[in-house]
């Protein structure tokens, strides 16, 4: 049998054993003895080797290698030449890099420049050490393969600390991900040309962005115009063009949003199919995006912070229209209140003829002897009653002074509060 239908009828259970037992008993057992003792050099197959390392560290993981999984891959690093490689690609795929440690990955990566390639997910985190830049930029010029860039200033506010070399990680044509957080940048066009070389990028996160100059910026900077990204923008075709499919907006001003909406001509964000903020109103992106858009999150701290008459940031009825292809929309908020002053945004309920699943989250506490909040729910059940038959998927952690998970008799407190909910059927509480 192939070695690839062995480790298929392996139980994970078993698999497992094997990892635990390599690295328990490494410091018992020489590694030499368990694999190189026999004349005819006996090695455990390669898709056992990485099914080993997978357990300990599964590809695509969201979360934080385990510290104990990251010593046990260090151990299996050390147990032979064959477990080399597959525990470099587990420990080097998600790596963090701050003032504190820079200068170690730097040296790291220069020592063993192979080991850049293994990096995925990259998180950099600057501070006002300008003398550490050389080694950031060095990092960010060893990653061959990276999938997500993370960068993150440590003081609000902050321009970014780049130079030319250091952003070519831009061009490269595996990066679908980049999360900005806490950059101030001069206008939108600067935020544009920084990420125009990134012909795979896919999805974007900006937290806490803000543009210097006036956010009504009125026409794109002309080639005198100082960009920081400007060697990049040259090596790119001018008829390129980037299209996002996801946009992440973390405490972004709507005026910033707007100036965003208005400047890009070369990041199109009006063909989205995913969109999560926590700011609003932001109705002109949202009507813009009525004909793609697939996929909605309102954020926690959730706020309406303008009271303009601009019309971009009208609440209207027709926001979405009535074409549109919205099938989920998520609240992940921690207040319920969020939640009512959120659903305007929307438009007519009704109208949203794709919906098919509303998907509440709260962190909050239940105040059983309150009045205001059965009230919140009574208006919550109404306004959710006027959507099509949809499905209402409502996800509680209700904190108490221990964080103390949902009770029975918290689901069924929420159900007599959504009478007209729960009596259709739709409701469904679970226990977050």
């Amino acid at each position: 049998m192939p070695d690839g239908d062995v480790l298929r009828k392996c139980p994970q259970s078993k698999t497992r054993q094997l990892s635990s037992s390599l690295t328990t008993n490494l410091g018992s057992v020489p590694a030499r003895f368990l694999f190189d003792s026999h004349p005819y050099d006996m090695r455990i197959p390669i898709d056992i080797i990485y099914a080993i390392t997978d357990q300990l560290y599964l590809p695509g993981d969201s979360q934080p290698i385990n510290p104990e999984n990251e010593k046990a891959l260090q151990a299996c690093a050390l147990a032979c030449q064959s477990f080399v490689r597959p525990s470099q690609k587990r420990l080097f795929s998600r790596i963090s890099v701050s003032d504190y440690n820079v200068e170690r990955m730097s040296a790291v990566l220069s020592s063993s420049p192979h080991l850049g390639g293994y990096i995925r997910i990259l998180r950099l985190s600057f501070s006002l050490g300008s003398e550490l830049l050389e080694s950031f930029a060095q990092i960010l010029g060893s990653v061959t393969a990276l999938d997500t860039l993370i960068l993150e200033s440590a003081f609000v506010d902050r321009s970014l600390p780049f130079d030319i070399a250091a952003q070519s990680v831009f061009t490269l044509p595996t990066l679908r991900c980049v999360e900005l957080r806490h950059y101030q940048f001069r206008d939108p066009f600067e935020l544009e040309s920084l990420l125009r070389p990134s012909a795979s990028l896919r999805k974007l996160k900006l937290v806490a962005i803000d543009f210097g100059r006036d956010k009504d910026v009125g026409e794109a900077p002309t080639s005198s115009h100082n960009s920081s990204a400007d060697f990049n923008i040259n090596s790119v075709s001018s008829g390129h063009r980037l299209i996002l499919e996801s946009l992440n907006l973390v405490n972004m001003k709507p005026p910033d949003v707007k100036s965003m909406f208005q400047c890009f001509t070369k990041v199109d964000i009006k063909h989205l199919t995913s969109l999560v903020f926590n700011r609003g109103p932001i109705t002109g992106l949202l009507r813009a995006n009525a004909g793609s858009i697939q996929d909605i999150t309102v954020g926690a701290g959730f706020v309406i912070e303008s009271s303009s008459e601009d019309r971009w940031y009208e609440i209207n009825p027709e926001t979405l229209g009535r074409e549109n292809y919205l099938s989920t929309l998520n609240f992940e908020v921690m207040r319920l209140r969020s939640v009512l002053i959120a659903l305007p945004l929307f438009g007519e309920l009704e109208n949203l003829t794709a919906l098919k699943t509303i998907r509440i989250v709260l962190w909050h506490s239940l105040d059983r002897d309150g009045d205001q909040e059965p009230q919140e729910w009574a208006e919550l059940d109404a306004r959710l009653t006027q959507t099509r038959p949809v499905k209402i998927n409502l996800y509680a952690y209700f904190d108490g002074p221990a964080f103390r998970r949902m009770e029975p008799t918290d689901v069924e407190v929420i159900q007599k509060w959504l009478p007209s909910l729960s009596s259709s059927g739709r409701l469904h509480v679970f226990k977050y």
